[in-house]
Order: C-alpha cells, then structure tokens, then sequence
C-alpha cells in the first residue's frame, strides 16, 4: 500500500520583499515533498514583489497569489 503524504501549504505574507524572494522561491520549488502548495500575499509592496509571486505561482509552484 502507497503512503499518502499529506498535503503541506506555505503561508507567505510578503512586502518589499526583494531581491530576497526569488531565493525563497527557488528553494520552496526544490523541495522533494511534493503534495504542497503556497497561498502568498502581497502586503503593498512598491517594488517588484508582486511581479516575481506571479512568476513563480501557479506556473512553477502550486497555489495562488
């Protein structure tokens, strides 16, 4: 019988947050436990937090900005 791995969600409330989020995001998509997911939140940010979350989320990372 396969063990289920049950399922994980990143919770990511982020403002201004580079140049520090690629690496942040690069190593949440490295991770080898699969069944996860990230909820980010953009608290206002005026540089380019939201455009980096939108790169990443859903296309290289399951979940939703």
């Amino acid at each position: 019988m396969p063990t289920l791995e049950p399922p994980v969600t990143w919770l990511m409330p982020v403002k201004n947050g580079m140049p520090y989020l690629t690496a942040t995001l690069e190593s949440i998509a490295a991770q080898t436990y699969k069944n996860h997911a990230i909820l980010a939140r953009d608290d206002g940010s005026n540089d380019a937090t939201l455009d980096e979350l939108r790169r990443w989320i859903p296309s290289r990372i399951p979940g939703q900005v």
